[in-house]
């Protein structure tokens, strides 16, 4: 069950002009130009702010979000149709041609969540029951997974833990520059 966001979604939303500069990113393709003309956008959107962002990314996706230390968070604040495109449209498409009425999904190393609060986002479009696990073990971005899961009122089941093909201990090390590079490492 989902915890209530603290401080509440919105709190930390762009002030009006920047959002107008945010949401114009999304208009541009996955192409040269478009990613210069997202980057330039994002960039004038956040220059000199602190964050977190609370931004509203696509319908039902909502998300707050730490951009400076995270590649898939600076990514999908602006410009998010460019955003791991193939993978979103595999899953829209999965969700959709699935012929159960519940759709299973597991988001193993779930990162902030935005893959399951996406398919969380497609089940609702299809009317489809999600039954979604997110497994995280960095307390720091499972905390910030459980904000934006709450944020999109979504159905997301979180796990901090770690997976392995073996049993044992380890350590997560990595992800100093980027925090969704951390990975689980020998305890030796």
């Amino acid at each position: 069950m989902a915890r209530d966001l603290n401080p509440p979604f919105g709190t930390y939303a762009l002030p009006p002009e920047r959002e107008r500069l945010r949401r114009r990113a999304d208009r541009y393709s996955d192409s040269k130009w478009g990613r210069l003309l997202i980057s330039f956008f994002r960039k004038k959107a956040l220059k000199d702010l602190n964050e977190p962002f609370d931004v509203e990314i696509a319908p039902n996706v909502r998300a707050r979000l730490y951009p400076s230390r995270n590649r898939c968070e600076k990514r999908v604040i602006a410009g998010y149709q460019t955003w791991d495109n193939a993978e979103r449209d595999a899953l829209k498409a999965a969700v959709q041609s699935s012929p159960y009425r519940q759709f299973v999904f597991l988001d193993i190393g779930a990162n902030v969540g935005l893959y399951s609060i996406f398919v969380s986002s497609y089940c609702r479009e299809a009317k489809k029951e999600g039954q979604i696990i997110a497994i995280e073990p960095s307390q720091i971005i499972a905390a910030r997974l459980e904000d934006n899961v709450t944020a999109s009122n979504a159905k997301v089941q979180i796990m901090r833990t770690a997976i392995s093909d073996q049993a044992g201990t380890g350590h997560l090390g990595g992800g100093e520059i980027n925090r969704g590079e951390t990975r689980l490492m020998d305890s030796d």
